[in-house]
């Protein structure tokens, strides 16, 4: 009978060491699957701002825009959410419109993804479209742009994305605009105007 008692304690010994090993084991195993597990999130596309207006001024000449006509543009002591306490109203006069600004964009290079957004909307009794454009060439009224509108009256945004072509003496402009008209004489208000370099 001792001898008996004897042998199966060593065989349960036995068995409480297999069972520890095992569990060791298994839990090495996840261990090592943990530190070897790859991230399989997509790459996020991060945007360098080049432009990023909002107007926070209430001195119309102090803007580092070129004007159309300064005589219809003028800051209104209006915004979008975010976007502080002063817009951009520009005043449609005939067609072609000389109610608009512009501005030149450096530190583009050709192949860049490029993004133009902004708020925009209505005001007045009398409202057309306000239009934002992205336009590549050696003067800003170059015929290779792309334009967007809204003709809104609560605030919108709006957004162009573009390819960028650089050919010889090219540059990229950015041009806020009312719209062209012969009867009345439309108003529309800008806010919150970004340009935006997008890389993956």
């Amino acid at each position: 009978p001792l001898a008996g008692t004897s042998t199966n304690k060593g065989e349960n010994t036995m068995k409480t060491n297999f069972v520890c090993k095992k569990v060791v084991i298994y839990f090495l195993f996840v261990f090592i699957l943990s530190g070897c597990k790859q991230s399989t999130t997509e790459p996020t596309i991060q945007n360098s701002f080049i432009l990023n207006e909002s107007f926070e001024t209430n001195n119309i000449s102090t803007l580092q825009w070129r004007f159309g006509n300064q005589k219809l543009a003028q800051l209104i002591n209006e915004a979008p959410t975010d976007g502080g306490s002063w817009s951009l109203q520009l005043t449609s006069d005939w067609a072609p419109t000389t109610g608009f600004i512009y501005k030149p964009i450096s530190n583009v290079n050709s192949g860049d993804i490029i993004k133009l957004s902004a708020f925009v909307r209505g005001s007045g009794n009398f409202h057309g479209k306000g239009i934002i454009t992205l336009s590549v060439g050696p003067n800003y009224y170059s015929s290779r742009s792309k334009s967007s509108y809204s003709s809104d009256t609560v605030w919108n945004q709006i957004s162009i994305i573009d390819t960028i072509k650089l050919e010889v003496n090219d540059t990229v402009w950015v041009i806020l605009s009312s719209p062209i008209t012969e009867i009345v004489q439309y108003q529309q208000l800008f806010d919150m105007v970004k340009l935006e370099k997008v890389t993956k």
